[in-house]
């Protein structure tokens, strides 16, 4: 199911793909213009940064419960902030 307007929170941050894709790419605090080149864009739905433990978890929690296309989250790049592991936490965990 595509949805246009998705993801709607950072809706502007986020390079869209291929929206009917169910695969998200987390670069973290690694630049996604470094990965982006590495990507077919119909390979994801979206490709983001995720900086923040609270905003940024938060926003990536939504958007993927608003599009129940999304299946896989990638997760890629340097953990600076700890958003990584928290993301890898809240999944293992709840």
């Amino acid at each position: 199911m595509r949805i246009e307007n998705w993801p709607i929170h950072f809706g502007t941050l986020v390079k869209k793909g291929n929206l009917d894709s169910n695969v998200v790419v987390i670069t973290l605090w690694t630049p996604m213009k470094i990965v982006e080149p590495q990507l077919r864009d119909d390979s994801y739905a979206v490709l983001s940064q995720l900086y923040s433990k609270d905003t940024g978890l938060n926003a990536l929690v939504r958007g993927c419960l608003s599009n129940t296309t999304i299946r896989y989250i990638i997760v890629t790049g340097q953990d600076l902030s700890g958003s990584g592991q928290a993301l890898l936490q809240f999944m293992k965990n709840g």
